[in-house]
């Protein structure tokens, strides 16, 4: 049976992986998973007295440990002379407004929505949502699939969904992404995330859970779908989840047999596709990684291709936060000042070495090397993948896929130590 908790997490959980559905689209962040977390809390009065303390006191411990960070960053902007030059804002503000600036504001709300999400999957994900979860990644995946057929067949874009335009760094529209592949126009998946990356980095959670927790179809659907996309943030997780596996999971290197699989598959792939194949690695990845090297024989990093401007955007990023005052550098300028196209760089300089080491210990406190079971290695590596994703190459901590997993995290390995207890 399904209680009102489960009930209305099967409803949000559609909405979740959708960045780019919005109530109005004259408000960007009016997206309907963020007014299904706004309302979450309501729901939550529906549960028991003693859950439902929980979840509030958890809720308040959170914005109380935020807001104080955030005052003290604050207040050493007044007190101490920065200067905002050189760094991506967020806000069309002055330069010399540096207390309180409108996109600490909102970017401030977005993480509170994705608080929300956070709790909400800690306290009340149960078995039960397995299967919804699942489901709702197979939709996000099979509407990007559509599009893609529909772009390779007939040339147009199939998506009649979406109603929020994203914009880049510096504030330039991102636009629908495709290129010529031998001679084969190909649309890059974006599904309901605007960009292939941003489709990756929402999709690979579910690609690992499905795998350890549903059927095995389902996981090597959305993972072939994920791999469509071309970004080179899918090949990333890959390529985390290939080294998680060699060093830490010792069971599938005991197996042979699916070894000699992987080897099979991966041998007759390349040599059926390995034009394409070659194709798609010299324009997503060669390509994003060759640095631009100037008439004088400088290297130019900022006008290469998107790898080598997000390790430009990352030294940029230290740069300015080693130029800063001690308290600066502990505390940050404030939270969502400054965006790079990394959350490594974007946390240290919005919330300084403090802020980023509670981020760090938030995402890894249940991860585990020693003594795992099945579960564990699911946890860890949606946890490990996501987490050096948003370091280097999609900084989007509002988006509510990474907060219901690392929810899920939390609540499986609570249930554990209760019943250990």
């Amino acid at each position: 049976m399904y209680n009102i908790i489960d009930k209305y997490f099967i409803l949000w959980s559609f909405f979740i992986p959708a960045t780019t559905l919005t109530i109005s689209s004259q408000i960007p962040g009016s997206l309907v998973s963020y007014v299904f977390a706004v309302i979450s809390p309501i729901i939550v009065f529906f549960t028991e007295k003693k859950i439902r303390g929980k979840y509030f006191f958890t809720l308040i411990l959170m914005l109380s440990i935020f807001v104080f960070l955030t005052c003290i960053s604050q207040l050493f902007n007044e007190i101490n002379n920065i200067t905002l030059q050189g760094l991506f804002l967020l806000s069309n503000e002055s330069l010399t407004e540096k207390v309180f600036r409108t996109s600490l504001i909102t970017q401030s709300l977005y993480l509170i929505i994705g608080f929300l999400m956070f709790i909400y999957s800690k306290f009340f994900y149960n078995e039960k949502w397995d299967k919804w979860i699942v489901y709702s990644g197979v939709f996000f995946a099979a509407y990007g699939l559509y599009e893609f057929i529909l772009f390779l067949t007939c040339g147009i874009n199939g998506d009649f969904l979406s109603n929020r335009n994203y914009t880049q760094t510096g504030g330039a529209p991102l636009i629908a992404q495709d290129f010529v592949v031998s001679g084969i126009a190909i649309k890059r998946i974006d599904s309901l995330a605007m960009e292939p990356s941003m489709f990756a980095f929402t999709l690979l959670p579910y690609v690992i859970f499905s795998y350890y927790k549903c059927k095995k179809i389902f996981s090597i659907f959305l993972g072939i779908v994920m791999l469509l996309s071309t970004s080179t943030t899918a090949y990333l997780g890959v390529f985390v989840i290939m080294i998680y596996n060699l060093f830490f999971n010792k069971n599938i290197l005991k197996n042979k047999k699916i070894l000699i699989s992987i080897l099979f598959i991966v041998g007759i792939t390349y040599v059926v596709l390995y034009k394409y194949i070659y194709d798609v690695m010299e324009i997503m990845i060669i390509n994003k990684l060759m640095p631009i090297v100037d008439f004088d024989g400088s290297v130019n990093l900022a006008g290469a291709g998107s790898g080598m401007e997000r390790l430009s955007n990352i030294f940029n990023s230290i740069d300015y936060w080693c130029s800063l005052d001690i308290m600066h550098m502990l505390f940050g300028i404030g939270f969502g000042v400054h965006r790079s196209t990394d959350l490594f760089g974007t946390f240290l300089v919005n919330i300084g070495i403090i802020g980023s080491i509670i981020f760090f210990i938030i995402n890894f406190r249940y991860f585990k090397i020693k003594n795992k079971s099945k579960l564990d290695d699911m946890n860890n590596l949606i946890i490990l993948t996501m987490y050096i994703i948003m370091m280097v190459s999609v900084p989007e901590y509002s988006f509510l896929s990474y907060w219901l997993f690392l929810g899920i995290v939390y609540n499986i390995n609570s249930e554990v130590n209760k019943n250990y207890r």
